[in-house]
């Protein structure tokens, strides 16, 4: 499969990136009379992705989506919580630099069970052990910006398994 480039440094495959640039793309073809339409990807669980950077956000709920999660967005701590409020999710993805309520705070936030949280963040604000002192038990894994989809599909996924948290008490 061929790759192009999108906002913030994450791949997606190319036909997602024409269609984003109003390209037009080949679709699949049509079935023949009495075969069986491809099966759907299976429901793999609901996804949390809070960002501040909208074209992130697309990205990972794109490569998400793609792969049977089902995916909501937050641009922020608050609205994270507003999701959680709402719905429950089997993993959170969390940057930590973000306006309003940043990850730090959120994670101080979160009461058990919670998702299983994954932070992606460039580290630029604050350090691995800044974030653990905080809140180690309520992190399941930690990806630095920029990562690569499959690595990404592989801790969400082993995430998903996990469960809900804390781990590490």
């Amino acid at each position: 499969m061929s790759v192009a480039v999108a906002s913030d440094r994450w791949s997606v495959p190319d036909d997602l990136a024409q269609r984003r640039q109003g390209r037009s793309v080949q679709q699949p073809r049509s079935r023949a009379i009495g075969e069986e339409p491809a099966p759907a990807p299976l429901f793999r669980g609901r996804i949390l992705v809070v960002d501040d950077s909208p074209g992130l956000r697309e990205t990972l709920a794109d490569i998400l989506t793609g792969d049977g999660y089902r995916v909501d967005v937050a641009e922020d701590g608050l609205v994270a919580l507003e999701h959680l409020a709402r719905s429950s999710f089997d993993v959170m993805i969390l940057d930590l630099a973000m306006p309003r309520l940043d990850g730090i705070e959120l994670l101080k936030r979160l009461e058990a069970p919670y998702p299983a949280v994954v932070i992606c963040s460039a580290f630029e604000y604050f350090t691995p052990a800044q974030v653990e002192e905080e809140a180690g038990p309520k992190i399941f894994r930690w990806l630095r910006k920029p990562v690569a989809p499959g690595k990404l599909l592989t801790v969400v996924s082993e995430a998903a398994e996990a469960g809900p948290g804390p781990w590490g008490d």
